[in-house]
């Protein structure tokens, strides 16, 4: 039974380019993590920026409303 596993004692040391292999797995899952994060920033600043775009536009529909009301106001009061 000695003779079984003795092949783990004699067994070469990796190359490099195994080491190489590692490291570029490695180097690509911290990218992989940096263009998540990039991804999230760009989607939060369109999101910013489209719920101001919204805001801006209610804001400006709402002025546009009452000043509608108003001259519907003042032609109702012009015309009694």
């Amino acid at each position: 039974m000695r003779g079984v596993h003795s092949w783990t004692k004699d067994k070469q040391p990796e190359p490099d380019w195994c080491q190489v292999v590692v490291r570029g797995s490695d180097l690509s899952r911290m990218e992989e993590k940096k263009d998540r994060a990039m991804s999230r920033k760009i989607i939060l600043v369109v999101t910013a920026s489209l719920i101001a775009l919204t805001t801006t536009t209610a804001r400006n529909t709402v002025r546009g409303l009452e000043q509608d009301l108003e001259s519907v106001a003042n032609d109702v009061d012009e015309a009694t």
